[in-house]
């Protein structure tokens, strides 16, 4: 339609410049004006209702996914803000913040920044360029979010009384009591009955572990790691051939490279148990023809073993002593 118009306008020798300047004043009435997002702006929001102004302490911020590590310390480098009521929202997605949010957003950002952490079984922060003093402190106010999370809901707080028993809510200055009570129900009391039909048909075993101590060394010795279960692997044959030797080698370097769990699925794969309940476990070596499936001292060796081991059903057709 534009064409045409500029055509019909020519066609009747209107002034190429007029032509241009209308062009111009069309266009810019028809450019909207940017929207009004707050994220677009800041991290943080105020929401200007009447209510609010009353109460500035209410927050809103704005996370996005893919940076939720530094919207997050953003937010958190105020020393203010856990004053605060604090509602998150994530950047384009239309959830509504009644305390999920807020958890999703504190998950994603552990997930994150545990990454940039150091250690594998213990996570440890590890100095950083762009982290000085004041990120850390915010680190640390995620950390300890009191006065940011809104308190337990009513309901949660009934529903975890009504499951130990009680069905109403003590009064406030009784919580910590109640809870306390809820606890030894729990930990102490409903445990006894079955520690004493034990202790009844176990007292054989109480001479043996006297104390705390001797049970924990006991669990320490039984419990099944790589060395340990090593140590146990023993040649029925004195003298190995080459091959059976390199098999033996790696059937060892395996065993001593595995971790408590998968120590554990070996020992139960030879012995029938978990736990450290013999004193060798003797390896032969027999001359196998066919095609049958079995472990083979090659390159695929540790395939073929975490292939067996991580099955849950392990056929018991040979004769364990």
């Amino acid at each position: 339609m534009e064409d045409d118009l500029q055509l019909f306008l020519r066609s009747r020798h209107v002034p190429e410049d007029s032509i241009i300047r209308m062009n111009r004043e069309k266009m810019g009435s028809e450019i909207p004006s940017p929207p009004d997002v707050p994220h677009a702006r800041n991290h943080l929001s105020h929401p200007m209702s009447s209510g609010n102004i009353e109460n500035p302490k209410d927050v809103h911020a704005f996370i996005h996914r893919v940076k939720v590590v530094e919207d997050l310390l953003a937010v958190f480098v105020d020393s203010n803000i856990i004053k605060s009521t604090l509602k998150m929202d994530f950047v384009n997605e239309s959830a509504v913040d009644d305390a999920g949010v807020s958890r999703e957003v504190y998950t994603a950002f552990w997930d994150q920044f545990l990454e940039q952490c150091e250690g594998e079984d213990e996570r440890i922060p590890r100095l950083r360029p762009d982290f000085s003093e004041v990120e850390w402190e915010a680190v640390g106010r995620i950390w300890d979010p009191q006065g940011t999370l809104e308190e337990c809901d009513e309901e949660d707080l009934l529903d975890l009384f009504t499951r130990m028993g009680s069905h109403c809510i003590p009064p406030k200055n009784n919580m910590e009591v109640a809870i306390q009570t809820m606890a030894h129900k729990a930990i102490l009391q409903e445990p006894k009955y079955i520690i004493d039909c034990f202790s009844k048909t176990m007292q054989f075993a109480l001479l043996k572990v006297p104390d705390q101590e001797s049970l924990l060394s006991l669990y320490d010795t039984k419990k099944a790691t790589g060395k340990k279960v090593v140590q146990l692997l023993q040649s029925t044959q004195m003298i190995r051939s080459q091959k059976e030797q390199t098999v033996f080698n790696h059937l060892q370097r395996y065993v001593r490279n595995a971790d408590q769990s998968k120590a554990e699925k070996i020992l139960r794969f030879c012995t029938g148990s978990s736990v450290i309940c013999v004193d060798q476990i003797k390896v032969s070596f027999n001359a196998e023809s066919g095609l049958s499936r079995r472990p083979v001292a090659h390159t695929y060796f540790r395939t073929e073993f975490d292939n067996i081991l991580s099955s849950d059903y392990f056929e018991m057709n040979i004769l364990l002593i």
